[in-house]
């Protein structure tokens, strides 16, 4: 992904920031990635109000956008994404079938904790993703609901905000609405899951 044009060309129009930030990070900087090492620090310690003089605010905000799209474009390529969000996804819709047929002990919910990166990837996979970098404590919501004639629907929310407290509903592509239904969700899913993990990531296991 690195190599790509489209972070070649991303990375090119942020030249001068790389120069400022190895001339004051003591950091090589060539790529839209390493930038976001820096990044990364950085928000951290502008939350402790600890940053060093050399970051101004506009050094910031250029660092904070460079971390939204660092977050994007990792996840971006659909090689990448359905290998690192399908397995996870494809864990849900089974436990979703298992709750529709019945076959689920004990509590009904099930909570997944999972890094910024997990995020992107789930996101990207399900083609609802946008530039930005997940926040702490962020989280998806995959609500199952019974509806009439003895079908089912699932309704995703997105809380995207550290301190918030609002989900926002999120319509699917090729989703009929909101609202989307089971069979509708594993059309647009069940073909795109890796088949053999082992294979695609070609993973060597050795004795």
């Amino acid at each position: 992904m690195q190599k790509s044009e489209r972070i070649q060309n991303i990375s090119k129009e942020f030249r001068d920031l790389f120069q400022y930030l190895e001339k004051n990070a003591k950091q090589s900087v060539s790529n839209l990635f390493d930038a976001w090492t820096i990044s990364d620090t950085v928000i951290i310690e502008d939350i402790y109000n600890i940053t060093p003089s050399w970051v101004t605010p506009d050094i910031l905000r250029q660092l904070k956008y460079i971390s939204d799209i660092s977050a994007y474009h990792l996840m971006f390529m659909p090689e990448i994404n359905r290998l690192r969000g399908g397995p996870l996804l494809r864990d849900i819709l089974e436990n979703t079938e298992n709750l529709i047929l019945n076959k689920t002990k004990g509590p009904k919910a099930r909570i997944y904790s999972g890094h910024e990166t997990t995020m992107a990837a789930i996101l990207s996979f399900l083609g609802i993703n946008y530039p930005h970098q997940p926040p702490l404590a962020s989280a998806l919501f995959f609500d199952l609901y019974r509806q009439g004639n003895h079908s089912y629907g699932i309704q995703l929310e997105y809380l995207n905000m550290t301190n918030g407290r609002t989900a926002y509903p999120i319509q699917l592509p090729g989703c009929e609405n909101v609202m989307c239904s089971i069979t509708t969700l594993k059309r647009l899913i069940q073909d795109r899951l890796a088949k053999d993990m082992d294979k695609e990531c070609q993973i060597q296991i050795t004795n």
